[in-house]
């Protein structure tokens, strides 16, 4: 037997020394551990470990096949993603024993802490002691024994597995549920405690999956494509097609809508941007691909074996899951043709595709999803994701009808659920823990790959410099154009920063620690040719990654619909019948060809700038085009180059309409298209296709374009914040309204109203009985509250819900409504008629914006409880139908508030364009309390439009409406719920304006809300 002591040596040193041992299979005694961390991680050969003492973190960790015997405690983590083997403790564990378990034992002789066995998914976890809190948490297999007490929220969100309690029961997770074990399950129980002379004499519970919480419970309805030029740009209608659309399958399903791709509407990007040499220098230069040096050196900064690509191009992580087998495999293929790197993405590697690619980057997902020892050793580069562009906040997601046996077995979870993956690691919970998980990883492959780590762009400016501090290798950077297989609409939308933002958040983060050039930035989300590559490049990306662009090459027709499993070309789907309609050969032989494409157009743009090297590119090779692209990126603005370039359309002329993503247009598509069928031998054909890309697309933004509220984008959280599981764990939107916002109980000292969501609704005073009925019933459901000049349904006492009489000049108060709204036009205050009817009756005003001056002032000084900012014009039925809402009244109400020191002083109510959860959440995040809701809720009760008016149906049945309103509401809720979870609140009420950014120059103005990025420095955390 062989000894090592700790007191001598490093633990890398150890590790190796451990690590050849085992592979001679002699056995070690560890002397002198004194807690330190990684002992035996990455260990994978049968010989027993002897450590005398303490253990630290991951002791045992991504091991497979040793028998670890830890003779007093460990610290968090031990037998992390063990495959096989056992490890004994003899004293105590820290949290999160066991966790990710894949096969194998872990015996804890004393008490374990908190999360144990999170995310496990085989093997067995035993505690001879008490549990800490949340035991088996998110749980997907396996077999979980504690004898004595279980902790609170045992089993919270377990899916898989079973959990046997020898103690006390203190309280249960969520989906959890207490079975009786059956003689055989307690035997075998038994029999494994006498294995390791364990004693226990009690009787067992068992804790399983309760099963409510696996599915979706209403399936969405097939996605129809509505061509992006009717929902976004300059001409579009507030109230467009999309967005009836949406509200009505809401109304249907009672949740948010699930899609792929990313980021529909248009947001700034590359095509924003062009370079200040002369087209026709295009195509001066022969064989530019020749001339200029591109070959990339990519992961060495802390002595791993760089990635070695041909060009600075990367594949973007996409999973086996999302993507087909057939589509994986192909991008292996390209990828390794072209001479890049490709990425296993989150859900486990495909080994076929290994053995495709030439270099390949293994992706650690928070679930810990197909994650191995054995698959980390073939990678080429390890990746930790944090979040992706697409949706930050928010783990991966694959639909039941893509989580075949094949898929499930893979990933080490049951099949055929809807699959949600946890928002963030469960032993990454800030900087700190981040640093202590690199360095595992590094241990388990002997500092041989680099570390990199995935960003959605958000935070970036900050989340940057803790990924320069804790050494990672480089950074994938995924801006809101990103795309995805599967997330939630409203999140894809609005959660996360552009491309373009996110790089130069990015670039000045580290420039603030004096770190420029110092970490590579591999930038992707919306990258389309080598055209968009050399601009990134140019403003300071090392490299650039390819998604949804490589898939357009190999075939996808833009529909939209990769969560159902219904992808028509086999692409996005594990339907046999569909993945046989793709040809592997044919698909990785036009995707390779567009890469080389890429190639040649990164070369001819380099050379045109008479350089001979990509790496020369720089920014003052840049102008903006745009007025948001100049302020977003600190280019000059030179519209003057937009001058002498006209459209050139390679192939055919085509009719069809255009695509449901203003980001991947018609154009997009048909030049990725020409580039996957244009050889690189080529070069007409190339030059003409370079030609079409050097033409950029209209403003999306031109002077003429109103703020909007689309143009409002949150920050989610990652590394700088914690991030709240938008899944699973708890976030409050009960309501109070009252003349100050508190904490706690205000003790009675104040009228107030209280509402279980933020949610008010109004504009069916005139409707029919039937509709009036139902949004009565709807409201006393939900808890939500009603502003009218009567309640919705005569009978007010029998549903009752709290009504805000909204009062004109000689309408008659009524002691019934919970509060008094006063509508107020040209300064017309008169306290004498502006009264409360009783006592603890609230008393508020309805103002327009130029009535804000006197009026808040006013209010402020006779002690009014509220103002609802209107809009739109609240008195009218429909009002909001007539034009898109005046967004200036919230931002001067708050200024002047602001100026007064009081901005807490007084309830804020909105009204104007809610068209969804999220606008509400922007409203909160603007101060408000809670948002008055129309026409939204017209359409989700049948309401037809008519001009500006909404039109029902009267024989439309009261329970129908009723819960078509109330699945409406639930939808609304949860996305507000969501996207504070997502920017890491527990409450929806802490939603701040910091939370929030703007990426036009309108809704800067309008908002008083920043860019994304640009001059303003963000505010220090």
């Amino acid at each position: 037997m062989a000894t090592i002591d700790l007191s001598h040596m490093s633990v890398r040193t150890a590790n190796e020394v451990i690590k050849g041992y085992g592979a001679v299979h002699e056995d070690i005694d560890i002397i002198n551990p004194d807690a330190r961390h990684y002992i035996a991680v990455g260990l994978t050969n049968p010989i027993r470990l002897r450590i005398h003492g303490s253990a630290g973190y991951f002791c045992g960790g991504l091991t497979d096949g040793p028998h670890i015997d830890v003779e007093r405690n460990v610290s968090w983590g031990v037998g992390d993603n063990m495959l096989a083997g056992t490890v004994v403790v003899g004293g105590n564990a820290g949290a999160l024993a066991g966790e990710a378990l894949r096969g194998g034992t872990v015996v804890i002789r004393g008490n374990m802490g908190s999360r144990a066995g999170q995310v496990m998914k085989k093997g067995t976890l035993c505690c001879a002691g008490h549990s800490s809190f949340m035991a088996g948490y998110m749980m997907y297999g396996g077999r979980m024994v504690i004898l004595g007490d279980s902790g609170e929220r045992v089993g919270e969100n377990m899916v898989g597995g079973e959990i046997f309690v020898g103690g006390r029961i203190q309280s249960m997770g969520n989906d959890a549920a207490v079975v009786a074990p059956t003689d055989e399950e307690t035997a075998s129980v038994m029999a494994f405690l006498d294995r390791f002379d364990i004693r226990f004499n009690g009787r067992f519970k068992k804790i399983v999956c309760a099963g409510g919480d696996l599915r979706y419970g209403i399936p969405e309805s097939r996605r129809r494509i509505i061509p992006h030029t009717l929902f976004s740009g300059n001409g579009a209608s507030y109230w467009n097609e999309k967005t009836v659309e949406d509200i009505r399958i809401k109304s249907a399903i009672g949740r948010c809508r699930i899609r792929g791709f990313g980021a529909a509407r248009y947001v700034p990007h590359f095509s924003d941007i062009a370079f200040r040499s002369d087209p026709e220098c295009l195509s001066t230069t022969s064989d530019p691909v020749s001339r200029v040096a591109m070959r990339t050196l990519i992961g060495d900064k802390h002595g791993a074996r760089a990635l070695d690509l041909s060009m600075p191009v990367m594949v973007a992580p996409m999973s086996f899951g999302a993507l087909s087998p057939k589509m994986k495999t192909a991008l292996g293929i390209a990828s390794r043709l072209s001479g890049i790197s490709e990425n296993t993405g989150e859900g486990g590697m495909y080994s076929v595709e290994r053995a495709e690619a030439r270099q390949l980057i293994a992706q650690c997902l928070s679930g810990r999803l197909g994650w191995n020892i054995h698959d980390m050793k073939r990678a080429d580069g390890l990746e930790i994701y944090i979040s992706q562009g697409a949706k930050p906040g928010l783990g991966g997601q694959l639909m039941a009808a893509k989580l075949t046996r094949e898929i499930a077995a893979l990933r080490g979870i049951p099949e055929g659920m809807d699959l949600r993956s946890p928002s963030r690691h469960p032993d990454i919970l800030g900087g700190d823990d981040l640093i202590m998980k690199v360095r595992e990883f590094r241990e388990a492959v002997g500092w041989r790959l680099p570390v990199s780590i995935k960003l959605g762009g958000g935070r970036t400016r900050d989340d940057v410099k803790i990924a320069f501090k804790d050494g990672l290798d480089f950074v994938e950077l995924d801006g809101l154009q990103g795309g995805t297989g599967a997330a939630g609409s409203e999140v894809a939308e609005y959660v996360g920063i552009p491309t373009v933002s996110a790089l130069m958040e990015a670039l000045d983060g580290l420039a603030e620690i004096g770190a420029e050039g110092q970490l590579p930035i591999v930038v992707m989300g919306g990258i389309q040719s080598g055209v968009d590559a050399a601009k990134a490049i140019a403003m300071g990306a090392t490299a650039v990654g390819l998604g949804t662009s490589m898939l357009i090459a190999g075939g996808c027709i833009g529909c939209m619909d990769c969560s159902s499993g219904n992808c028509p070309m086999g692409i996005a789907t594990q339907s046999p019948e569909r993945t046989s309609r793709f040809d592997v050969e044919k698909q990785a032989w036009r995707m390779h060809t567009y890469l080389e494409s890429m190639r040649f157009q990164l070369a001819a743009v380099t050379c045109s700038l008479g350089y001979t090297d990509v790496r020369q590119l720089n920014r003052g090779d840049l102008v903006a085009l745009t007025p948001e692209a100049a302020e977003l990126t600190r280019l000059p603005y030179a519209p003057e180059y937009r001058k002498g370039l006209r459209e050139y359309r390679p192939g055919p002329k085509e009719s069809k309409p255009e695509t449901g993503t203003a980001n991947f247009s018609r154009k997009s598509f048909r030049l990725i298209r020409a580039m996957s069928g244009t050889p690189a031998v080529d070069d007409i054909g190339q030059r003409e296709i370079l030609r079409a890309l050097w033409v950029p697309r209209e403003d999306p933004f031109p002077l003429s374009r109103p703020s909007h509220l689309d143009d409002v984008v949150f920050l989610s959280a990652a590394l700088t914040r914690l991030v709240i599981d938008p899944y699973r764990e708890s976030c409050s939107t009960r309501t109070h309204i009252a003349r100050s916002i508190e904490i706690g109980d205000n003790g009675g000292s104040k009228p107030t109203v209280v509402l279980a969501h933020p949610l008010l609704f109004t504009g069916f005073d005139g409707a029919p009985e039937n509709v009036r009925q139902a949004l009565a019933r709807a409201l006393a459901a939900t808890g939500c509250g009603y502003v009218g000049r009567k309640p919705p349904a005569e009978d007010f006492e029998k549903h009752r819900h709290q009504w805000f009489q909204l009062v004109a000049d000689g309408d008659r108060s009524d002691p019934r409504a919970v509060g008094m709204i006063y509508e107020v036009h040209g300064g017309a205050f008169s306290l004498t008629t502006m009264t409360r009817c009783r006592s603890g009756q609230l008393l508020g005003l309805a103002v327009k914006g130029p009535d804000l001056a006197e009026a808040v002032p006013y209010a402020l000084h006779h002690r009014f409880d509220m103002l609802l900012l209107d809009g739109s014009g609240i008195g009218v039925p429909w009002s909001e139908l007539k034009a898109a809402p005046d967004l200036t009244v919230m931002r001067d109400a708050i200024r002047l508030l602001r100026d007064r020191n009081m901005e807490e002083e007084i309830a804020l109510l909105n009204f104007g364009g809610m068209r969804s959860g999220t606008d509400v959440a922007k409203a909160l995040a603007m101060n408000c309390t809670a948002s008055v809701i129309g026409a939204a809720m017209g359409f989700a009760a049948g309401g037809v439009r008519y001009g500006d008016i909404l039109a029902f149906q009267e024989t439309d049945a009261v329970p129908v409406l009723e819960a078509s309103m109330i699945n409406w509401i639930k939808a609304a809720v949860q996305e507000i719920a969501v996207i504070a979870r997502c920017t890491g609140k527990t409450n929806v009420h802490n939603l701040e304006p910091e939370d929030m950014r703007t990426i036009t120059l309108a809704a800067c103005r309008d908002l008083d809300i920043p860019l994304a990025s640009g001059e303003t420095k963000r505010q220090a955390f």
